[in-house]
């Protein structure tokens, strides 16, 4: 079985590589060898020496091994660039010259048409002068002392034959011009919120520019390959960012981008927004703030928010860029109307405004209980005339929204009590104290008053008793017999007449 024949270097050389490895590994790591032999023109024969070129040969017929695999550092996409530092060749088949020639020294080199930049390794000569060498996975590092950025760079032997003491650099391929290493910088986040005032992320080589089109500002990439760009306030309104990194010259200048969103992205809705103010309301918002207002105003138009980026409505306030609402209210005449922009606020985000349209009435005064079926007590046929009261309580009430002292009056009318074959002998009659008036066929006052301050609600039957309230006068000459009739009652919105 063939074993591989690895070329070491010598100590000094491995040292500084060493040293300067260390620091790109700080610096970048990309260390890692990278196959680019299908990169390299690995036919191109040549011949390079003191007072030689392609075309003249002092070293007779040459036989050439072949390079049957090429890595290298910094070698993204399998191409050398102008940051690769090390080059690694493994070599097979033979290396010759001319039968009349002797070889001294023999070594795999990366080199130019007018000097060697890397001979690594012992000789490949094992014993004496051979004018060939056979070459079995010959495997050698080399690392480079400047950078590749020209053209003409070469893999191949360095080597000296005995009877000359200059030496020739015999060509097996040639590296094609090298490309600018991309540099692939990172953002940490993305997306990134709208109200970050720093970008982060990572570059490709320390010391490198960091910009980006949200600001004018830049920043370095540290020895750690991060880097912070203060961007400021400049990410607000915008929904994508891209930051660029410059390097040296060798470096082909990279971008990464990021989306931007809404750090708070807040939702508002109402489901009541026309909102119709009684005077009671006007009184109780006269006495209170802009923000008590709005906070009024959010609980009966039924606002509420969401923060849609975390579905909470967690640290939501409401706001109104209006102001002095209190007298916008009270100075609003009856059926006209005013909106006010109800805003949702987080963390300084303000969400589109809701609005609350705002009407102020004058309110209004009606029946709010009215009784039914009531009936009068049974009695035997009187011998005089008699009022005979009702079975249960009379209940009739209003309620009144309008503002306090405002009058109103109820009046009641009954029907002529029939049964079937008579008419009563008699009439549905209010009585109030010694006064006594016929409502049959007639419109009689029951009850009157005005609107008082802290109540919406009056009973007008409360104070009715044994005196006072309606009866059914009864009269000698009634027929025995069931009757009925009917009481109508007006509520009206002005005084007793």
């Amino acid at each position: 079985m063939k074993r591989k024949k690895i070329i070491g270097i010598a100590a000094s050389s491995f040292a500084t590589m060493m040293i300067v490895s260390s620091l790109n590994l700080i610096a970048h790591a990309d260390d890692t060898m990278t196959d680019v032999t299908s990169s390299l023109v690995t036919n191109n024969q040549q011949i390079y020496g003191t007072g030689q070129t392609a075309s003249t040969n002092p070293l007779g017929t040459i036989t050439y091994p072949t390079l049957t695999n090429i890595t290298a550092n910094y070698a993204p996409d399998g191409k050398i660039t102008r940051r690769t530092t090390v080059i690694q060749t493994t070599y097979n088949g033979t290396f010759g010259i001319g039968s009349k020639y002797r070889l001294k020294s023999a070594q795999t080199a990366v080199f130019t048409t007018s000097t060697v930049q890397a001979a690594s390794g012992s000789s490949l000569i094992t014993s004496g002068t051979p004018s060939s060498i056979s070459l079995t996975d010959v495997t050698t590092k080399h690392s480079l002392t400047s950078s590749i950025n020209t053209q003409n760079w070469y893999l191949g032997i360095y080597s000296q034959i005995t009877t000359r003491s200059s030496y020739d650099r015999v060509a097996v391929a040639k590296i094609p011009t090298p490309v600018q290493y991309p540099l692939k910088p990172t953002i940490d986040d993305d997306p990134i919120k709208d109200n970050a005032t720093t970008i982060t992320g990572k570059g490709t080589f320390a010391g490198d520019t960091i910009s980006s089109d949200a600001s004018d500002a830049t920043t370095k990439v540290g020895s750690d390959l991060t880097y912070t760009l203060d961007v400021g306030s400049s990410l607000k309104g915008k929904s994508s960012v891209e930051v660029t990194e410059t390097g040296t010259t060798n470096d082909e200048p990279g971008t990464a981008s990021a989306s931007i969103k809404p750090a708070v992205d807040l939702k508002i809705s109402s489901t009541n927004p026309d909102i119709q103010l009684a005077p009671d309301d006007v009184t109780e918002l006269d006495s209170k703030t802009d923000a008590e207002i709005v906070s009024w105003l959010v609980k009966a138009a039924g606002v509420t928010a969401i923060d849609q980026t975390t579905n909470t409505s967690d640290d939501i306030t409401f706001t109104s860029d209006k102001s002095d609402l209190a007298t916008i209210i009270d100075e609003l005449a009856d059926d006209d109307t005013v909106t006010v922009p109800i805003y949702a606020v987080k963390d300084g985000v303000k969400s589109d405004p809701v609005d609350v349209v705002i009407s102020k009435t004058a309110g209004s005064v009606s029946f709010s209980t009215v009784s039914g079926t009531m009936a009068f007590k049974t009695i035997a046929v009187p011998t005089t005339e008699t009022l005979v009261p009702t079975t249960s309580n009379w209940d009739v009430a209003i309620k009144d929204t309008r503002k306090v002292g405002s009058a109103w009056s109820v009046y009641a009318t009954a029907s002529k009590m029939t049964s079937s074959s008579h008419d009563l002998a008699g009439d549905v009659v209010y009585v109030d104290g010694s006064d006594k008036q016929v409502m049959t066929n007639s419109s009689v006052l029951i009850g009157s008053g005005s609107r008082q301050t802290g109540s919406n609600t009056e009973t007008v039957t409360s104070d009715w008793s044994n005196t006072k309230g309606i009866f059914l006068e009864a009269q000698p000459s009634v027929y025995a017999g069931s009757y009925q009739g009917k009481v109508n009652w007006t509520l009206q919105d002005t005084a007793a007449k």
